[in-house]
């Protein structure tokens, strides 16, 4: 003889099955199957990526391996600030590129501006001509 329940093997003559705890004498009570009327779950999507927080970041990059750029950090400084203040505005991704691309911006500004700098002062002091001789 096997439960009604759970399908455990009982022996004779037993009023409660031992694996599920539930009576033998009454009728098995079933649960109605119920319709799946709700939708599964999904994943919600995620917003898009800022398009100006990756351009941004980038010309940051390039204009910090190529310190003599100085136009390109000043584009990617502005792009990365238009891109920062849209992902706040429209809850789009890519604050970490435009944080990184402010960063790397500043920083080769600050590069270029001590380049330029130490360039000027040679060339007002005449020691460049001392380095590159004319006719030489």
């Amino acid at each position: 003889m096997y439960c009604k329940h759970c399908g455990f093997e009982l022996q004779e003559k037993v009023n409660y099955c031992p694996a599920c705890g539930k009576s033998q004498l009454d009728p098995v009570e079933r649960e109605p199957l119920r319709p799946q009327t709700e939708p599964t779950p999904t994943a919600p999507a995620q917003p898009a990526l800022n398009t100006y927080c990756l351009v941004g970041f980038s010309l940051s990059c390039v204009s910090f391996l190529l310190t003599f750029f100085g136009l390109t950090a000043l584009a990617g400084l502005i792009l990365s600030v238009i891109g920062l203040r849209q992902c706040s505005v429209k809850g789009e991704r890519g604050r970490g590129f435009a944080f990184g691309g402010i960063l790397l911006a500043v920083l080769s500004l600050i590069t270029f501006a001590l380049a330029l700098a130490t360039m000027v002062e040679l060339i007002t002091s005449g020691e460049l001509a001392q380095l590159f001789p004319a006719g030489g």
